[in-house]
């Protein structure tokens, strides 16, 4: 405050008459970067209608190498009237075959199936069974995944789901509702045969009815477009765009369908006099500017306030964050587990009888007793006016995972949302309740996503009753037909072996519990149980307490053996050495 006043009168120093001098109105503190330093700026008057605008400079050395750091970070677009070359969508001029390929993947681009996109569309009618949708009907859609699925469920007659689709708001649901379809063999290659036709009529659609969807695909004039997705071989060329095989042809995984589709239809819009002034205001362009011009949406989360909650007889602190995304979204990320004590309390809350849920089945004590101190403050925020029509994605890590579980589903059984608005995505959830708890969870939670890394052994607590049928083997499965043991909701995702950005992951949706496929067939032993604290405290590369006291410093470097489950790691490591 002192230092913006100081440069503020030094700079107005000059004003001889005193009635002439800027008069300080206010002063704003404003928290901008992921150091959370210190922008302030201040709001002066003066005579005359004028004001003045007075922002302060660089305050502490890490905000000045912050500044220092960031020129070799790559430049953003400033309305289009710089050079933005941040993106989300990678093009690579390759040297080897001299072509340039426009690599994306990620729903930010435009150019992928999740990317929001409303436009109006009729069924394409040769491919549908059902007599009800044998007439074409035009609809509305919000992206292309939408259309794609939606004719892939009407393929095998499959009205529910067709219905689920359409009415979905996000594209995942949509992605899992046709993944679950039950398609028998002729029906594979039925729709192996008509796929691609459905694909060419969404994204026609896609680009034909949006502007700037268009002027981006037009950008590309001369590009090849390729979805650079290393879990796809058939859409996708079965390489991630950070690999450089994704620069030659030759050295594809895959066939690039939606890619070649997405050229065809750029080519075929480039011709269409209506977009005659788009095309030549395109051609006036260079390849350089083209190149750097796909923009980067501003999608990270923007913190608007932190809660501090007494959350048991410890008075651990069960802290929640409330963050705002574009589009009317907020999310609620709760922390986990704090202190030793805090861990010691939870982990002998397994000895105490489990607490019904709404009569919806059993959660772990220690759960509900926190679920139980912070759900109110929870509540109050999403019925807040500024939030109350806004969507919600929960979050949280460990603890803060079941947590994220049970508010979610709390805030669906009392009304503040529907489940169309509702999302949970954690991170080494424990086993929140038992089996009954995980079978009504996943009827009202749609979309929900347990992550679990490699053999992170506090996701599997507290233990499963096992599936003795299954002996001698050692990895037992949890029993399904246990009523009252703890048991995992759905969906898993697992990272078997590290989470960098090409990392392989499984996805076990949870149709016959705790699938065996993922985590839960891990055996960790005496000797695997020092990683598995690791593979607990570490996700996406990311030491997560550390990351967070940190600020989300991307420099911070990362002491596995810090902090109580730190010392943990090492004394299992010890006892590993004395047997």
């Amino acid at each position: 405050m002192i230092f913006v006043h100081f440069c503020a009168l030094f700079v107005f120093s000059s004003f001889p008459n005193p009635q002439t001098r800027p008069k300080l109105i206010t002063q704003f503190f404003v928290r901008c970067d992921h150091l959370n330093s210190d922008c302030t700026f201040a709001l002066f008057e003066l005579p005359g209608e004028q004001v003045v605008i007075a922002i302060r400079g660089t305050r502490t050395m890490s905000q000045l190498f912050f500044e220092t750091m960031s020129a070799f970070i790559p430049d953003t677009s400033f309305h289009g009237l710089g050079e933005p070359k941040m993106k989300h969508t990678r093009v690579q001029n390759s040297p080897k075959t001299g072509k340039v390929y426009v690599l994306f993947y990620e729903d930010d681009s435009a150019f992928s199936n999740f990317h929001p996109a409303k436009f109006e569309a009729a069924t394409v009618k040769k491919l549908v069974n059902s007599e009800k949708f044998q007439e074409e009907e035009t609809l509305k859609w919000n992206c292309s995944e939408q259309y794609f699925m939606y004719h892939k469920a009407l393929l095998v007659n499959d009205q529910n789901a067709a219905k689920f689709i359409h009415d979905s708001k996000y594209p995942m649901p949509m992605k899992m509702a046709g993944r679950k379809l039950n398609m028998t063999r002729n029906d594979l290659e039925k729709w192996s045969e008509k796929s691609r036709e459905v694909m060419y009529q969404a994204c026609l659609a896609k680009f034909s009815q949006n502007l700037e969807l268009r002027k981006l695909l037009f950008r590309t004039k001369g590009m090849i477009l390729v979805e650079a997705s290393g879990n796809d071989a058939i859409w996708g060329i079965g390489i991630w765009k950070e690999d450089p095989r994704a620069q030659n042809e030759d050295s594809w995984h895959g066939t690039n369908w939606l890619g070649i589709i997405l050229d065809k239809i750029r080519e075929e819009l480039w011709d269409k006099p209506e977009f005659k002034n788009e095309k030549e205001e395109i051609e006036k362009e260079n390849v350089e500017t083209r190149i750097i011009s796909f923009p980067n949406p501003q999608t990270r989360p923007k913190l608007i306030t932190q809660f501090f909650v007494r959350c048991d007889h410890l008075n651990s602190d069960c802290t929640f964050a409330l963050l705002e995304l574009p589009g009317e979204q907020v999310v609620i990320a709760i922390r986990g587990t704090r202190t030793m004590s805090q861990l010691f309390f939870e982990t002998m809350s397994a000895f105490i009888p489990d607490t019904s849920f709404h009569g919806l089945g059993e959660v772990n004590y220690y759960f509900s007793m926190t679920h139980k101190s912070i759900w109110p403050k929870i509540r109050d925020v999403l019925i807040h006016s500024n939030y109350s029509n806004h969507d919600v994605i929960f979050t949280g890590h460990s603890l803060g995972g079941s947590l994220a579980a049970l508010s979610a589903f709390e805030s669906i059984l009392t009304n503040v949302r529907n489940e169309s608005q509702v999302k949970v995505v954690t991170l080494a959830e424990p086993r929140t309740g038992n089996r009954k708890f995980a079978k009504n969870f996943d009827k009202s939670v749609k979309y929900s996503f347990r992550i679990i890394n490699g053999i992170d052994v506090l996701a599997h607590l507290p233990p499963c009753h096992k599936d003795y049928r299954f002996l001698p083997r050692v990895d037992l499965p949890c029993d399904p037909r246990s009523r009252d043991g703890p048991y995992h909701h759905s969906t898993e995702v697992w990272y078997p072996d590290g989470m960098n950005e090409t990392a392989k992951y499984i996805v076990c949706d949870g149709n016959q519990g705790e699938e065996h496929f993922c985590s839960d067939r891990v055996h960790v032993t005496v000797s695997s149980f020092g990683k598995g604290i690791t593979d607990h405290r570490k996700y996406f590369g990311k030491m997560v307490s550390q990351y967070g006291n940190a600020n989300c410093n991307q420099n911070r470097t990362f002491d596995e053996n810090e902090g109580f489950l730190g010392k943990l790691k090492i004394v299992s490591e010890l006892i590993n050495k004395v047997i």
